[in-house]
């Protein structure tokens, strides 16, 4: 009995943080989902208002890796959403990097979606994305973008109520122990 309470103790624990994740990821609606030519550009995005506050930007890159190492580091981004005044509002840098889950060698695919940021719109008008996507050991298949307004934040005391029950989970896994 104990066990099969740790059990669904660990699962809701992690079932309920999967979900306010999800959430928080597809929360909102999509103004503009666009693949991007080459793997460095300037384009101008939609009409943005204030009435789509907050609007979240989220990068998405489609590769193939061969893993050779133990931490592969696929690819690197530089992206910049400049307003209609020339204020950045969201700004990511970052390197993807792969993890070889195993000891031998092989390819390995991915589809990330990168949450890059959100942001207020304070200023009305069309706003440019300014993006680079340098390949370092990943073969780089496609690269997208793509706006959300009215998304919502991450609701921190469900991701807190999700830990408690997972930490629960681990305390009755080790009560009663001697």
């Amino acid at each position: 009995m104990k066990k099969f309470l740790s059990l669904l103790l660990f699962l809701g624990g992690i079932a309920l943080a999967g979900w306010e994740f999800h959430g928080y990821a597809t929360s909102g609606d999509e103004i503009e989902n666009k693949n991007l030519s080459g793997a460095e550009g300037q384009m101008q995005t939609v009409h943005l208002s204030s009435e789509m506050s907050p609007v979240r930007l989220i990068l998405s890159v489609d590769y193939k890796i061969y893993l050779r190492d133990q931490i592969n580091d696929a690819y690197r981004y530089d992206v910049r959403l400049i307003s209609p005044s020339g204020v950045t509002v969201v700004q990511e840098k970052n390197t993807h990097s792969v993890k070889k889950e195993d000891r031998g060698n092989g390819y390995d695919t991915g589809d990330l979606n990168h949450i890059l940021g959100a942001f207020q719109v304070r200023e009305e008008g069309v706003y440019t994305l300014n993006w680079l996507v340098r390949k370092q050991q990943a073969e780089i298949r496609k690269i997208g973008f793509s706006l959300r307004n009215n998304v919502r934040a991450l609701h921190w005391p469900t991701m807190a109520l999700a830990g408690g029950i997972f930490l629960l989970g681990l305390i009755t896994v080790f009560a009663g122990r001697k």
